[in-house]
């Protein structure tokens, strides 16, 4: 089958990307076990497709290749495979949590949205049918009916995502106020202090859930001005680091269907923060220079192969990983890498608030040593005086070439700025 070829202008971001559809189509299987159907797997190598982890993550990453264009037959045959994998109740499954749960069907929900499958489609219609069911009557979101007692963030941020999607289909069936329900119960669970999210109810905030949810509030028509929104976003960007990244978590339940063997799914904070940042870009210039440093971390991070890996210590390669990132990167490049050619006076200011920024966040330190050097200099002064008196050389000569190699010093790290700035905006 002939593949095709995507255009590319050549950036590091761009050729980031076309690398990870690269490695995405070199890890689709055709025809696993004597043609039961075709997708992805959760990591190459193996034959095992997957619903959540995989095929859908590849489907969404890969047809952002050609968006608008019919699906390619590779596309087609995975569509129909996820299909097959639906179950009587309407819900899905997959290899990694081997039961019909709200995540994996909100996720394949949210791809079915992105190819434009409408909400008379049986498969959706089936698939919004059962994460109705899982929607507790306070407005948090259960990983099964039966699990009453276990309402988590994340089918709760992932259940709001896919119903914004069929808001109308919703609508039509006199469910739409599911929608207003899950915001406010979402708005609730806020944490006062951090202004974030845990992993449910009470746990420890984190960024990855926080993302989650943020994006998932924003798509559903919350404004990245409300003060829900605005809190959260000071917490992601107070918990980026220098490099762009963020610290990965992880997230972990049971079932009433398998109350001793713990469910796991692991976040990447990365992609997630970059996709909820992207809402507020346009009005917090913050939020844009964390978006531009989490695309270059990204892009930084990415293997010679063209897949990521969760951790740098990981020789694992993980499908979904890859996809998801694929995606974010998509999104930024669509929206925001032409927006990113600035008039020099915006350049100015966000590089003013930057410096700002980073006089605030290291402010102690730099007090400390203006204290430090305020207490050394005069005797560092005296030494200098004297030695130069040994070595025959007076003060006045001293002094200016003191004086010249500072100036010198200062616009080599001007110049040095200057440059890493470029760069980081590349």
């Amino acid at each position: 089958m002939q593949r095709e070829v995507p255009q590319q202008s050549g950036t590091a971001l761009d050729a980031a990307i076309a690398r990870g559809h690269a490695w995405l189509w070199s890890s689709y299987i055709p025809e696993p076990r004597g043609g039961a159907g075709a997708g992805w797997p959760q990591f190459p190598g193996t034959t095992e497709l997957t619903v959540w982890g995989g095929t859908v993550d590849g489907i969404r990453a890969q047809y952002l290749e050609h968006t608008g264009r019919p699906l390619n037959d590779r596309l087609r045959d995975a569509l129909i495979w996820v299909r097959t994998q639906q179950v009587e109740s309407g819900g899905f499954d997959s290899c990694e949590v081997e039961y019909p749960s709200a995540e994996a069907t909100a996720w394949a929900l949210v791809a079915f949205g992105e190819l434009g499958l409408d909400g008379s489609d049986p498969t959706v219609k089936g698939a919004l049918t059962y994460l109705l069911d899982c929607v507790a009557p306070g407005g948090g979101v259960m990983t099964t009916p039966a699990d009453i007692q276990d309402q988590r963030t994340m089918p709760t941020a992932l259940a709001l995502w896919a119903f914004a999607k069929y808001r109308e289909s919703l609508r039509r069936r006199g469910e739409e106020g599911v929608i207003e329900k899950i915001v406010e119960h979402l708005k609730l669970a806020q944490d006062p202090d951090s202004r974030a999210w845990g992993v449910s109810h009470g746990a420890v905030p984190n960024v990855a859930t926080t993302a989650q949810v943020v994006f998932a509030l924003c798509e559903a028509g919350v404004s990245p001005r409300e003060d829900v929104v605005r809190g959260a976003t000071a917490f992601i960007i107070s918990r980026q680091s220098d490099n762009g990244s963020w610290p990965n978590s992880y997230d972990e339940w049971f079932t009433v269907g398998s109350p001793r063997r713990p469910q796991r799914c692991l976040n990447y904070s990365a992609w997630r923060a970059l996709l909820a940042l992207m809402h507020s870009a346009g009005h917090d210039p913050a939020a844009r220079r964390a978006c531009r440093q989490a695309v270059r971390h990204l892009v930084d991070m990415q293997s010679a192969d063209g897949a990521w890996r969760f951790e740098d210590y990981e020789s694992n390669r993980h499908v979904w990983l890859t996809a998801q990132i694929v995606v974010a990167l998509h999104s930024w490049r669509r929206t925001w890498a032409q927006h990113d050619s600035r008039s020099p006076g915006r350049q100015l200011s966000e590089t003013l608030a930057h410096g700002f920024t980073l006089f605030r966040r290291n402010a102690v330190v730099i007090v400390l040593g203006i204290l430090v050097a305020r207490e050394l200099l005069p005797v560092t002064l005296r030494f200098v005086v004297r030695a130069g008196r040994v070595l025959g050389i007076d003060r006045a000569s001293m002094s200016n070439n003191l004086l010249s190699t500072a100036v010198w010093a200062l616009l080599a790290a001007l110049v040095a700025a200057a440059i890493t700035r470029f760069h980081h905006r590349r």
